[in-house]
């Protein structure tokens, strides 16, 4: 059967996005963590506002709702503070996925190394061309199986087709 790092390797080669679900496209992630912050500062600055009061009334505190309150803004802060820890920590993961996208790149030959014109180091795609659609083709080939056509039975073929100038394309197989 196929190989689990081959198709997990495939998914991030064929990666365009880092959005996967509807709802990153309804909050994006900055947005999300802009209002998570709020919140653990709302709630944290919520909690310290009712502590002198309970301090003055404890006996009262549950009557008037204080308690409650207090309760609700300190879930929400812990709430908010395991939602941002959870974005921060998903962002590291995506950077480093990058990273080790970036270097199979490279090492494969897809992305060179280059210089900006402010002197910084930096990596950029190389140009698609023939070569690279052609290396590209072979390489997915291998990771799907396929059998593949050498240059002698490669010119071979081509020396046919041109004999025969067909005139319909005929798919084989399924």
């Amino acid at each position: 059967g196929p190989d689990p790092d081959d198709e997990r390797r495939r998914r991030l080669e064929d990666e365009l996005k880092d959005s996967t679900i509807w709802f990153d496209y309804l909050l994006p992630r900055p947005v999300r963590m802009t209002l998570e912050g709020f919140a653990i500062v709302a709630a944290a600055v919520g909690v310290v506002a009712a502590v002198p009061e309970f301090l003055a009334s404890p006996g009262t505190a549950v009557e008037s709702g204080l308690l409650q309150n207090m309760g609700v803004n300190v879930a929400v802060a812990g709430v908010a503070a395991v939602l941002l820890s959870s974005e921060r920590k998903a962002a590291a993961r995506r950077v480093q996925r990058r990273t080790e996208i970036r270097e199979r790149q490279l090492k494969q030959g897809d992305r060179v190394r280059i210089t900006t014109p402010s002197g910084a180091p930096a990596t950029q795609l190389r140009e698609v061309d023939d070569k690279w659609i052609l290396k590209r083709l072979e390489r997915w080939g291998r990771q799907d199986g396929l059998p593949m056509v050498g240059p002698v039975k490669g010119a071979i073929l081509q020396d046919l087709v041109r004999e025969a100038q067909p005139r319909l394309v005929y798919e084989v197989g399924t």
